[in-house]
């Protein structure tokens, strides 16, 4: 699992552990530049009023970005390599300098999302364009895609470094709007306010359900941090976040990640953690880490075994009385032909798992079956709270409801959301 986060107010040490990842990167690649020392930390005097994030998988440093906004473009890091390029920046001037990933990280999109946390910083920090200098390959090929304008080429770097390529940002008030993360969110079906993933895993919805909104007030009571499972590009994160919780943003996708970095960044919203996994396999969390879990549109993507094992791990990640709040489709969801019919056959028959469909098209519109998984595990509300209750939770609330926003083509009866809020 991949963990990013804002350094806050960072203390010597923390410093320490950024600069020696900057010197085993640029070691990795074969590219020391001449200036640093032979051992320890670098700190080239920008750190103590920088802005800085790091990354890491399973608890190791894998990665760092900073952020400097200055009036003044001999100011900015690097600054002598922008002579000559004036024309492209207006002050203040934001400054995306020392974005390292090690190798062994890398292929992963950290470097994505990093960077749209910086943009997003920099522009709720009153930046009015955006300063890279870098000659990383990845970086390259997807700062276009971002809004970037390429200005030029520096001059060989000492140490035999790569020529660097300068590229500028204009942060103005259609940032927000005309950049994307991604840049293909679709519009979900029916014109509904819904934005389709970008892995295949449905819509990510644009209206809270009844389920999201109780999660975002309990969050706004929660001393301890909450986690948003599958948060997609993060419609309950951020409304959390803006009632002051402290918030795990999970998803298992980085372009959604990085489309809620820099929606998050951009409105000045603090207090947040990306991770990046999915769960249940590939994320974890110490014991008792939350004081509430959300989970809306996920479990239905799960199979029988790994919707136990999810349970079973949010019990754990759960601090004591602490609750999970989960939303997901029902057999009488609509848009699958008569496949309610075919569940309740099998519930008649005592199959254990009823609404668990393997042949997804047999039964979906090719529309439908484009944006989903091959299987679904659709559940009644009753059925959703009997496996809480296996794994030792209390239930507070079991319910079938329409959710706010769904499409019209999954519209039956009332039945289309299984709804439940559980204790532990």
């Amino acid at each position: 699992m991949i963990i990013v986060e804002k350094i806050a107010n960072p203390a010597q040490k923390p410093l320490q552990n950024l600069g020696r990842l900057s010197i085993r990167t640029w070691a990795a690649s074969g590219t020391v530049p001449a200036f640093l020392p032979d051992a320890g930390p670098w700190n080239d005097g920008h750190n103590c009023h920088a802005h800085q994030w790091a990354a890491f998988v399973d608890g190791t440093l894998v990665a760092r970005a900073r952020l400097c906004v200055h009036k003044r473009l001999q100011d900015l890091p690097d600054s002598d390599y922008f002579r000559g390029f004036e024309h492209g920046f207006s002050a203040p001037i934001a400054a995306l300098s020392q974005l390292m990933v090690l190798p062994e990280a890398c292929g992963q999109q950290i470097l994505r999302i990093l960077d749209w946390l910086q943009l997003g910083f920099a522009k709720y920090l009153g930046a009015k364009s955006a300063a890279i200098l870098t000659n990383v390959p990845a970086r390259l090929e997807y700062l276009p895609g971002l809004g970037f304008k390429l200005l030029g080429e520096t001059p060989e770097r000492t140490g035999g470094e790569r020529p660097s390529k300068v590229f500028a940002l204009v942060l103005d008030e259609n940032f927000s709007s005309r950049s994307r993360s991604s840049g293909d969110f679709a519009a979900g079906p029916d014109s509904a306010p819904n934005l389709r993933t970008a892995n295949r895993m449905g819509w990510c919805a644009q209206v809270p359900s009844e389920i999201t909104e109780a999660f975002i007030e309990a969050a706004a009571g929660c001393s301890y941090p909450v986690l948003d499972i599958g948060a997609g590009v993060g419609l309950a994160s951020l409304k959390a976040l803006e009632r002051r919780a402290s918030v795990t943003v999970n998803d298992l996708c980085p372009e959604h990640l990085a489309h809620f970095a820099r929606t998050a960044a951009a409105a000045g919203l603090r207090g947040f953690k990306i991770a990046m996994g999915r769960i249940p396999g590939g994320a974890a969390f110490p014991d008792g880490s939350f004081d509430a879990i959300h989970a809306s549109s996920v479990f239905h993507f799960l199979t029988p075994p790994e919707l136990a094992d999810t349970i079973r791990a949010m019990g754990r990640w759960l601090r004591p009385g602490g609750r999970a709040f989960v939303q997901t489709a029902s057999p009488y969801v609509g848009g699958f032909g008569k496949f309610y019919l075919d569940y309740e056959a099998r519930k008649k028959a005592g199959e254990p798992w009823p609404g668990f469909m393997e042949n997804l098209a047999h039964y979906a519109s090719e529309e439908t079956a484009s944006a989903i998984p091959a299987a679904m595990n659709m559940m009644t509300a009753g059925e959703l709270a009997a496996v809480f209750r296996n794994e030792g939770f209390i239930i507070e609330r079991a319910y079938q409801y329409r959710r706010a926003g769904l499409p019209s083509r999954f519209h039956f009866d009332g039945r289309e959301e299984s709804g439940v809020i559980a204790r532990r």
